[in-house]
C-alpha cells in the first residue's frame, strides 16, 4: 500500500481500497500517517545535509507529501501551493539553486 501512496498520493480511502483488497479505514489512516511522518523526516534530513540525492528522490517525496497532506490532485498542484505547504528552506533546497551530490 505504501507504493500506491507514493505513486498516487491523491487517492482517498475508496480509491486505495479498490487497489488493496481487504483494506480497512483504520489501516488506511495509520499507513497514511506513518508515510507523512517518514517523508517529512526524509525532507528534514536533506535540509540538514543541505543537499539532495543524485536521483532527486526528495523532490518526488516532497510532491507526494504535499499531495497526500493537502488532498490536492497532482495535476492541479501549483508552485504557490508547494511553497505554502513546505518550509521555505526545504522548498529552496529542492527547487532552488543548490549543488546536487
Amino acid at each position: 500500500m505504501q507504493r500506491h501512496f507514493f505513486e498516487a498520493p491523491q487517492l482517498d480511502y475508496d480509491g486505495m481500497a479498490a487497489l488493496v483488497p481487504g483494506l480497512d479505514f483504520k489501516t488506511f489512516k495509520h499507513v497514511r500517517a506513518q508515510l507523512l511522518e517518514r517523508w517529512w523526516r526524509m525532507l528534514q534530513r536533506a535540509r540538514l545535509r543541505k543537499a539532495v540525492s543524485r536521483d532527486g528522490r526528495e523532490r518526488k517525496v516532497a510532491l507526494s507529501y504535499v499531495v497526500l497532506k493537502s488532498g490536492i490532485a497532482p495535476e492541479r498542484l501549483t508552485e504557490v501551493q508547494l511553497r505554502e505547504a513546505l518550509p521555505e528552506h526545504v522548498y529552496d533546497l529542492l527547487w532552488g539553486v543548490h549543488d546536487a551530490r
